[in-house]
């Protein structure tokens, strides 16, 4: 079996040890991170554009006003 590259080898050493508590940290509130950010971002603009929506519709009379 021949060994990767130096530089190669050099990156995938740490993948190899799973007792580091700093980093399992890290990769914890950095997979957090991934997952709200989208959810903050989305559901900010839905509540925009609903409350663009409401107001709009309240300002047109609403469905069904007869007007």
């Amino acid at each position: 079996m021949t060994l990767p590259p130096a530089p190669l080898l050099g990156a995938l050493l740490p993948l190899l040890q799973h007792d580091d508590p700093h980093m399992e940290h890290v990769y914890f509130w950095s997979a957090i991170l991934i997952v709200l950010t989208p959810a903050i971002v989305f559901g900010g603009i839905g509540v925009w554009l609903w409350r663009k929506y409401r107001s709009e519709r309240q300002k047109a009379g609403g469905v069904g006003s007869g007007t």
